[in-house]
């Protein structure tokens, strides 16, 4: 499983359970290369699947998306293919290969959008929101 994979993921354990959910069909809100001695690759995605109960806080704020921020340490890009739409993933898969950590962004059409290669992939930060446009789409 891919949490297995990450460090510092105590959170997302903590909020979801023994019900981890999927990393598919996902948003890629942001990503963001921070260079030096070691290259930090950091992707923001937003995940619809909620947890089983929801945090007190997320309940009274009516959150119906839960966004995950991953630092990948010692990261270097093999694939990135700008001409697939981005944004929507349908797939995220994380594998240890090599000794280091592999992620994978996958389109609908199946093709590998990203590829990052990194020694590390660190949780670092959880967070809910109401995403107003899903929000509207659940009456129409």
């Amino acid at each position: 499983m891919w949490l297995s994979l990450i460090e510092k993921s105590e959170a997302i354990r903590a909020i979801y359970r023994d019900s981890i959910p999927p990393l598919e069909n996902v948003t890629l809100h942001e990503i963001k290369i921070t260079v030096g001695e070691d290259t930090i690759i950091t992707i923001k995605i937003d995940i619809t699947t909620l947890p089983g109960e929801l945090p007190k806080k997320w309940q009274a704020n009516e959150i119906n998306t839960v966004q995950l921020t991953f630092d990948l340490i010692k990261a270097r890009i093999e694939k990135f293919d700008l001409n697939s739409p981005v944004s929507m993933v349908t797939r995220i898969c994380i594998l240890e290969d090599s000794g280091s950590k592999r992620m994978t962004l996958t389109s609908s059409s199946n093709a590998e959008v990203l590829v990052i290669r990194s020694s590390w992939i660190y949780l670092q930060s959880i967070s809910a929101y109401r995403n107003a446009y899903k929000a509207g789409s659940e009456y129409n």
